[in-house]
């Protein structure tokens, strides 16, 4: 059996569609942070650097929460943040950002979609803090996209009225038109056979 492409470790539970990326070069850090987020049942991945992280990014679905260092190799925070900026559905991913040797604060009202900043060393309760307000976010957005959704008419839930009968045409050869209600339900009749 071969080896995941990208570690991944989802419980399920209650927190199951709230995904978190984890983009964290210390492994000890890393790991603790995920045993942590695991244990409250989030789908947590986990990336080294920021390449890494955009790979992984680019395989999970959204909405994802991105607990993101800022000082890693091969590719740092910034210039993560730099191509994340260019990804379609930017508005689905929100950023956390921490460090221990940059001065997180400064870029925290400067860099667009960063939610809040963290200096390591932090309380992880504040990590499941922003994790709950996270997943409770989506969950509010996600139940108020599907309810306008379901609100929304189809060609079967669209009442027509029928055309108005006219003098001399019966009410039973009306009634047999089909209208586009029951044109998208019922399929027209076989051919003929010949």
């Amino acid at each position: 059996m071969s080896a995941p492409e990208f570690d991944h470790r989802s419980p399920g539970g209650m927190n199951a569609n709230a995904k978190i990326l984890i983009a964290e070069d210390d492994f000890a850090f890393r790991d603790m942070l995920e045993d942590v987020l695991v244990e409250e049942g989030y789908p947590v991945f986990v990336a080294r650097n920021g390449s890494e992280a955009l790979g992984v990014l680019g395989r999970i679905g959204r909405p994802v929460l991105i607990l993101l260092d800022m000082n890693m190799p091969v590719m740092d925070g910034m210039t993560f943040l730099t191509h994340l900026k260019e990804w379609p559905d930017r508005e689905r991913i929100e950023v956390v950002i921490m460090s221990a040797a940059v001065e997180v604060e400064k870029l925290f009202g400067q860099t667009p979609g960063i939610i809040k900043a963290l200096k390591k060393p932090f309380d992880l309760a504040e990590i499941l803090a922003l994790a709950e307000e996270f997943a409770a976010r989506r969950a509010t957005s996600e139940g108020a996209s599907a309810a306008a959704a379901a609100a929304q008419p189809t060609a079967a839930t669209v009442a027509v009225t029928p055309p108005p009968v006219s003098e001399g045409a019966s009410a039973a050869a009306t009634a047999a038109q089909p209208t586009a209600a029951t044109a998208a339900v019922i399929p027209p009749p076989p051919a003929p056979e010949e």
